[in-house]
């Protein structure tokens, strides 16, 4: 299944979780405006599609061309960014500035990217990045970079490469005869939730950028790459910041269902968490953490108190009450 499927797909994951978690702003109406009803647009910071860029050159540098046409301002690029992605759905996609679809599609989206109602001088701001708008028609199969992300990502991959552990993670198979490597591995398994004596059941997904199977000696090795804006130093702010015990207990558990799906059975295997963080500036180094099983306990205890507000919400069909304001009518703001 590709990766575009695997987002279209409405079911609990690490990241929907967020969403309904009072520690990270999140609320019942949240979640199901966000993750239920996928009604929502993805922050698209020059930090991220570096961190996507990445992911994807690590898997295959040959699907890149290189475009000699600097990205415009980010807010700019957004939206031209957008039209494109836009344009096959009007069946034209002809760059100039006579093309009426390129035009129509263009402002239908200045609502979200323009600051006038002028048509006029929105579509003169649009025109003047259509040497941009160009640059992104490759061919099918192909991603674009400028020479400044080529750089950056390259500078990254070096240091996945020069660090010799995170080399073999990411980049080699396992030694042990009948072992299997997958890349961007998508699980998906239903969980059930007992709810005041109604048994709930939820749709779950993870998807895994890298797992190592050596199913001869049971043991698996499930990889996670991470970019960081920050001193690789600092790593293990964000880890806990951006909550990625979480992600990694609930991989490891969708990884479980995975062997008991594939090999029978869970008993006797053992599963190493790895990730492999690269900074994004400064001097792009690389470290390996090995993820503490405390971290995962941690992480599964979260991720079962949050699908319970999930499977609360969903069996009562209310998501406007929080689970605080069911127990006690308010919430108990304290410090």
């Amino acid at each position: 299944m590709q990766e575009k499927d695997y987002y279209s797909i409405p079911a609990i994951s690490n990241s929907g979780m967020g969403s309904i978690n009072p520690d990270e702003g999140g609320t019942p109406k949240r979640y199901k405006k966000f993750v239920i009803d996928r009604d929502r647009e993805e922050e698209d910071t020059p930090s991220l599609q570096n961190g996507k860029l990445i992911h994807l050159y690590v898997e295959d540098p040959t699907t890149f061309v290189i475009s000699d046409i600097p990205r415009p301002t980010d807010k700019l690029a957004q939206w031209v960014e957008e039209t494109y992605a836009q344009l096959p759905k009007f069946g034209d996609s002809m760059v100039s500035k006579d093309n009426p679809l390129l035009r129509l599609t263009a402002l239908s989206l200045r609502d979200k990217f323009g600051n006038t109602k002028d048509k006029d001088k929105l579509w003169a701001i649009f025109c003047k990045e259509l040497d941009y708008l160009e640059s992104l028609m490759v061919p099918d199969g192909k991603i674009s970079m400028t020479p400044a992300q080529k750089t950056t990502v390259e500078a990254c991959v070096e240091s996945l490469h020069d660090n010799q552990l995170a080399n073999n993670l990411l980049f080699k198979e396992m030694d042990q005869f009948g072992s299997v490597v997958h890349n961007e591995l998508p699980i998906y398994w239903t969980k059930k939730v007992m709810i005041k004596g109604d048994i709930v059941e939820l749709d779950c997904k993870g998807l895994l950028d890298r797992v190592r199977i050596d199913p001869t000696n049971k043991h698996a090795e499930l990889i996670d790459l991470k970019t960081t804006g920050k001193s690789i130093g600092r790593f293990k702010d964000s880890f806990e910041y951006y909550r990625y015990y979480r992600q990694m207990a609930w991989y490891k558990d969708a990884l479980k269902i995975h062997i008991e799906k594939i090999y029978g059975s869970y008993l006797g295997w053992s599963i190493d968490i790895y990730i492999v963080a690269v900074e994004t500036g400064g001097l792009n180094e690389c470290k390996v953490q090995k993820v503490n099983p405390q971290y995962i306990e941690q992480g599964r205890a979260e991720a079962t108190d949050l699908v319970n507000r999930i499977a609360t919400a969903t069996s009562l069909n209310d998501w406007t009450t929080s689970q605080e304001e069911r127990l006690h009518g308010y919430i108990d703001l304290k410090p």
